[in-house]
């Protein structure tokens, strides 16, 4: 987890930071950050956001779509895309400029009694930090028979229509290819660890006696495989490029 400080601060570790990425804040002492750089923050993402849509229109335009089709892709890309980064720049700046009054406040009330050493050579000022965190709360359990029925569902439309389909128009490469990419999805979605971990909240549950070496092993594995190979950063950026291609196929369809 990284530190933010008035030293360490920058526009591009800011703003090109991974989404709900956590980070330190430092807000109060001698290495807090200034109100200067946290409306620089949020400026530039504002600004990044708006290029994001002249880029998204330009595009558009270059594809020919009508002024309509123009105007429902630009809402649909502000509301899906855009909205969820807006929001979370907003709620972080207003979160940081309250956690900098109550820093203030707090300071002013301690005044200068707590912030003196017996030393009146080496005198320490000591920094304030603050930093979000993200919980996800589960309102409805699915029972296990409707678990069943999506699962019946994917098998059925997802792997099924399409391999026969393949199959009776006589394309057998591609039928051979379908299943081997599918057999690999399969694993990778029902042995994920992630939701294994999610489930039982916690890591404990490799092997090895709890505190040896060879379980801090089983843990450290077991989370390189979660953040490495199930919610790898790439997975985020192969889908960008799938839904980039898709929106010109339909583009040119249109």
């Amino acid at each position: 987890r990284g530190f933010v400080t008035s030293d360490t601060w920058s526009l591009e570790a800011i703003y090109c930071r991974p989404r709900n990425s956590r980070f330190v804040a430092v807000l109060g002492g001698p290495q807090a950050m200034t109100q200067q750089q946290i409306r620089s923050s949020v400026v530039c993402n504002a600004l990044a956001n708006f290029i994001y849509i002249l880029i998204f229109v330009a595009l558009l335009m270059w594809l020919g779509l009508q002024a309509w089709a123009v105007v429902v892709a630009v809402i649909v890309f502000i509301a899906f895309v855009l909205y969820p980064n807006i929001l979370s720049a907003y709620q972080t700046a207003k979160m940081t400029q309250k956690q900098q009054k109550y820093v203030a406040e707090d300071d002013e009330e301690e005044g200068s009694e707590n912030k003196k050493t017996t030393n009146d050579d080496n005198k320490l000022s000591a920094s304030v930090g603050t930093f979000q965190v993200w919980e996800s709360h589960r309102i409805i359990t699915p029972t296990k028979t409707f678990c069943w029925v999506i699962f019946a569902m994917e098998v059925l439309f997802l792997f099924l229509w399409p391999l026969v389909s393949l199959i009776t128009v006589g394309n057998a490469a591609i039928s051979s290819i379908f299943v081997v990419i599918c057999g690999f999805c399969w694993v990778r979605s029902y042995f994920n660890a992630a939701i294994v971990l999610e489930e039982t909240g916690t890591m404990d549950l490799v092997d090895g006696e709890k505190g040896t070496a060879e379980h801090w092993q089983n843990i450290s594995r077991l989370n390189t495989i979660v953040t490495k190979v199930t919610r790898s950063h790439a997975k985020s950026v192969w889908m960008t490029i799938l839904v980039i291609i898709v929106v010109i196929m339909l583009a040119m369809g249109v």
